[in-house]
Order: C-alpha cells, then structure tokens, then sequence
C-alpha cells in the first residue's frame, strides 16, 4: 500500500457530537480546489438488493471497500483526497414505524429477516465447529459479559439492560445477544495520502496511518451460502491479507497489550468466528478463557453501544482513531467488519505515527 492517512473522523450521535473540524477541513480543500471524491454509505431505506450509484456502498465493511478504492484512485493521482460519509437517523425515522423498519429487515425475502438469517447461521456454525446448543449458549452469555465490561468502564454511570432484553427472541439468541439498530448516526471520515495532507496541512499531531486493509468475498450474498460462510476460511485470508501488508503480527500486538481491537459483534456467531479463524483462540474449549482476559472491542459492542445499520464500521473507526490518538502505550487499532450474514469479510490495521 501507499502511505494512507486517516485525517479525520467525527460523528453524531443522537444529536451528540459536531462536525466543525470536517467541515473547516472541507472548506480548506475547496478554497485549494483539491481534488475530492465522495463515497456515501448506504442507509437502512435503500433496501438490500437495489441497485445503487457506484459511489453509494451497502454493507458495515463499506469503509473498507472504499479505502481500496481510495487507494487505486491515489496511485492513479485521479483524487487527492477521499472522503466517506453515512448517515441513517433510524431512532427517529422509525420511532412509530416499527413494522416497517422490520420490513426492510427482512434482507432475504418474506422469511430472511436478518435475525432469522444469523440464527440459521448460528445453527450452521454449531453444526461446523461441532459444539452443542448449550455451549454456544454459554459462549454468548461471556461474549456479553465481555461487552458489558467494557461498557461500563467507559462509562460507569450506565446501566445494565432491562431484565426483558435477556428473554430469548430465538432459540439461539437473547435481546442483549443483537445488534440495537435504535440510533441516529451521522459520521465522516476523511482519508488522504502522505503527500496531500502535509500539502494541505491536514495531518494532527498523532497521524493515524492506514496500514493494512483487506476484504474477502467467499459466496453470494445468500441464505443458501450459508454452508461456505461459517468455516470462515475468507475472515482469515482478510485479517492474514491485512498484516502482511502492515508488515506487522497484529495478534501478537494485541496479546502482548500493545494494540485494540474492535471485532464485529452483531451477533456472538462473528465475534466466535474471528477468535477461530484469526487463531486467537486455539479451539472453543479455549473461547471462554480468552474472553475473561481481553476486550473483544473498545465500545462494549453493537448492543450496548448501538449499530446504526451500514454505519456501524464508520463509527467504529471514529472510535478507534480517537483512542489511538489518546493512548500513549498503545500504538496500533485493528478493526474487523462483515457484510450482511458474512459473505465478505474484512480487517484494517490503524496505527499511530507521531510527529
């Protein structure tokens, strides 16, 4: 890869948050007449299977694909700067419109709502790795448990979910266990080369470089390919892809607490999957251990913190920057993101260059 910076990320939450420093960034690059190109993220009304613009992705790994794009357009000197947007108010688009948010849910037709769609995946995975329903059972309750530790140390003020989030909604998985669409996001990251942002004076005092990013494709995107997503020989080849190009054993930095990690947890069968095939847990036996003494995540999780929809790798890459950015011991963020149930899978290694 060419040297690639993350200049700049913010988001708002629920209302929560400004984006001045984007905006004067914005502005700067106008009055320097540099080249910008756009790519927005989908919203949860564009549906699943439209067709859209070539410069509108859907699915949470859209980050990623559009920092690949970013770099053949940087190589080709065809743009000096990318910029990635998404916004998706779903709490208060859908505040009365529950079945119609539902409705648009249902990302495999009549009977595909996407709940239904993971569980049959979690079924799969079972089926694979050759557990039982009760330990993948257990292994949920410390996935959550993983995620609520981490919730509440970023905040000790909140609160843990209401005892009705605990009730089962399938036979494989809990409220708490699910992804909370319930937000308004709206978030931008902006993304430069080396040269471009010391041109225009855009790099921070802690420049986050991107060093390595990869997507995956094993299948369709199916209910029927379910079978090929579950070994997740496509999440390895991702995360393997990623390091090399970082030149760098992302899970030995992270073991050895010297990097973070933000894995997609919309449900506990990804989270599960990407402690399998990245090896950071040598079998299922081994699950619960790594779980009591790492954080699968910086945020606490797509429940507890909220999944706005394709946005939920944008704002993770917020959070991810931002931390990088105030941590003086830990130098290197990693950040896993899916599409859909899995078909494609995708990791990128952020690190943080001083000076």
């Amino acid at each position: 890869m060419i040297p690639m910076f993350l200049l700049e990320g913010e988001c708002v939450v629920n209302g929560s948050g400004n984006f001045s420093q984007i905006y004067k960034i914005k502005e700067n690059l106008s009055k320097l007449n540099a080249r910008v190109i756009e790519f927005e993220i989908a919203s949860i009304k564009d549906g699943w299977h439209e067709s859209l613009p070539k410069d509108r992705l859907r699915c949470a790994c859209s980050p990623m694909i559009a920092i690949i794009e970013a770099q053949k357009l940087f190589v080709n000197h065809e743009a000096d700067v990318v910029v990635i947007h998404g916004k998706d108010h779903i709490k208060t688009d859908f505040r009365d419109k529950k079945a119609e948010r539902n409705e648009l849910m249902h990302m495999y037709g009549e009977n595909g709502h996407i709940l239904h769609a993971y569980n049959k995946l979690a079924h799969e995975f079972i089926k694979y790795w050759k557990i039982s329903q009760e330990e993948f059972l257990s292994l949920s309750e410390a996935i959550f448990s993983n995620h609520l530790r981490v919730w509440l140390k970023n905040d000790p003020a909140q609160k843990k979910p209401d005892k009705k989030w605990f009730n089962h909604v399938t036979d494989l998985f809990r409220g708490v266990d699910c992804a909370n669409p319930s937000v308004d996001f709206e978030g931008f990251l902006v993304i430069g080369t080396q040269e471009i942002s010391q041109k225009y004076n855009l790099t921070p005092d802690a420049a986050i470089q991107i060093v390595g990013c990869h997507v995956e494709q094993c299948c369709e995107d199916t209910m029927e390919a379910i079978p090929k997503i579950v070994p997740y020989a496509h999440l390895r080849i991702a995360f393997e892809k990623a390091c090399e190009q970082a030149d760098l054993d992302f899970m030995s930095k992270f073991l050895s607490d010297m990097a973070i990690l933000e894995i997609y947890t919309c449900y506990p069968v990804v989270p599960l999957g990407f402690l399998l095939a990245t090896g950071m847990s040598s079998s299922t036996k081994d699950i619960p251990r790594f779980l009591d003494e790492y954080p699968l995540t910086i945020t606490g999780g797509l429940n507890l913190s909220k999944a706005p929809w394709n946005n939920t790798t944008l704002s993770a890459f917020v959070s991810m920057a931002k931390r990088l950015r105030a941590n003086k011991s830990q130098t290197i963020g990693g950040i896993h993101s899916i599409g859909a149930i899995g078909y494609k899978q995708a990791f990128v290694i952020l690190k943080k260059v001083i000076g």
